[in-house]
């Protein structure tokens, strides 16, 4: 069944309106008439069974039939990520979406090749935005990814709410399997942690004194195995382990 995107909450009964874009894609390009059946999601864990009831030459309206409700997981996941190429940046924020990632904190790092200020930050982030709810209408899932992009490291560490356990992928030194970064954060809190966050850096990596930064808030440092990965593909490897544990945990813990 196709899926529609509609910011709000709504209950059984309620008619809403498509916005223009969802509304061409149900008119202009999938052609759809009135009583034909579609699903809504709004990003914020409601799911809807709806039919539309009017339609018009550029604007749809739905009427919401059955609706289903699904909470946030307890376990956070958190992927802070260096600023890296647009086409790498557009893979991971599709990918972490249909992954069930929390939160992407997109990060300017000294080695970062975007720059992004202004209007084309703006212009950035609707992009970015739109990209994840397409993504999370692909896979029928329940909850959009928080997006944020910081002009500074230190801004993004500065921030009010820290993960309970923050990681750095690491390509040198000893750093920790995943598994090993869990039971130590596990110990130290006498329980699982209830959000995980993962840096990974930009195309050639943090820099000495950033990943210094890093470590000195609390950052374990952790292997991705033994070969280097491409940005994008360390971000999801990091999304896949922490959904894999995730998937694990019971309901509440």
């Amino acid at each position: 069944m196709h899926r529609f995107y509609v910011s709000g909450r709504w209950e059984v009964g309620a008619s809403v309106l498509l916005d223009g874009q969802e509304s061409h894609h149900a008119l202009g390009v999938l052609r759809l008439a009135a009583g034909d059946p579609v699903r809504l999601c709004n990003g914020a864990g409601q799911m809807a069974e709806a039919v539309l009831e009017t339609v018009g030459k550029r604007q749809a309206r739905a009427r919401v039939l059955e609706v289903q409700t699904r909470p946030r997981k307890a376990f956070e996941i958190i992927l802070a990520l260096g600023l890296s190429k647009p086409k790498a940046m557009e893979f991971v924020i599709q990918k972490a979406t249909e992954l069930g990632v929390n939160r992407l904190l997109l990060v300017a790092c000294a080695r970062s090749v975007s720059r992004l200020e202004g209007h084309e930050l703006e212009a950035k982030s609707q992009k970015w935005r739109s990209i994840a709810i397409e993504a999370l209408k692909q896979c029928g899932g329940f909850w959009l990814p928080l997006i944020e992009v910081f002009p500074r490291m230190q801004t993004c560490l500065d921030r009010e709410k820290a993960a309970e356990s923050r990681w750095v992928a690491a390509l040198d030194g000893n750093p920790k399997h995943p598994r090993e970064c869990l039971n130590l954060a596990a110990r130290e809190r006498g329980r699982f942690p209830r959000s995980v966050e993962v840096w990974i850096g930009p195309e050639g990596d943090f820099t000495a004194e950033e990943r210094s930064l890093l470590t000195s808030r609390g950052a374990l440092e952790v292997s991705l195995g033994d070969q280097t990965l491409r940005t994008e593909t360390a971000a999801i490897y990091c999304a896949c382990v922490l959904r894999y544990e995730a998937d694990s945990l019971p309901p509440a813990f």
